[in-house]
């Protein structure tokens, strides 16, 4: 059930880390979720698949409750927290966000992702130093992590250091083995309209 589980997470999150087709990997998610569930129903990982795919097909009411099902189930899952902190971010619901991803750091904060994700919810809420120092921290820690340097990017894109998110971009593109050009070109379209 663990191994189905393991399976439908990273089926749901190859997208966002190759240029794999969204849909397929859904369904691919949905299925081994299943499986993972029908061996064991109480297994945590299977539901945060779940919600992290019904979030990315705006299936709100669906992703709310898979969300909830796995925290129900490992109140002290940090995974769990983190996945939840991105749905509750993608329908606007920042301080509870930034909340739900500050309760994942303090169990897991050596994750990168939630120090990432954390940047970008201090962003979204207008404290731009805040975020700016979180998302530094992170790449000093995390300097290989394809997701940090894409909040990264985003983060200094905001802030209008478009210089430093050109670097971020190529850093992003040359860790996922993308051309780095294409993107670095791509932020300086952003930067000089």
């Amino acid at each position: 059930a663990q191994a189905w589980a393991a399976l439908a997470e990273a089926q749901v999150l190859l997208p966002a880390y190759t240029l794999a087709p969204a849909q397929p990997a859904y369904a691919r998610s949905l299925d081994a979720a299943r499986r993972a569930l029908a061996l064991d129903p109480d297994l945590p990982l299977a539901y945060v698949a779940r919600g992290i795919v019904y979030t990315n097909q705006t299936h709100w009411a669906d992703a709310d409750t898979a969300f909830k099902r796995a925290l129900a189930l490992a109140p002290d899952d940090a995974e769990a927290m983190d996945q939840y902190a991105q749905f509750l971010n993608a329908i606007g619901q920042l301080e509870p966000a930034l909340a739900e991803i500050d309760r994942a750091l303090q169990r897991d904060p050596l994750y990168g992702v939630n120090g990432a994700v954390r940047a970008e919810l201090l962003l979204a809420l207008h404290h731009d130093q805040a975020a700016l120092k979180q998302i530094e921290a992170t790449l000093a820690a995390h300097p290989d992590g394809v997701f940090e340097h894409r909040s990264a990017i985003l983060t200094y894109i905001a802030l209008h250091r478009h210089a430093d998110a050109e670097r971020q971009a190529r850093l992003a593109s040359a860790l996922n083995h993308a051309d780095p050009d294409v993107m670095g070109l791509l932020i300086h379209g952003i930067s000089d309209p």
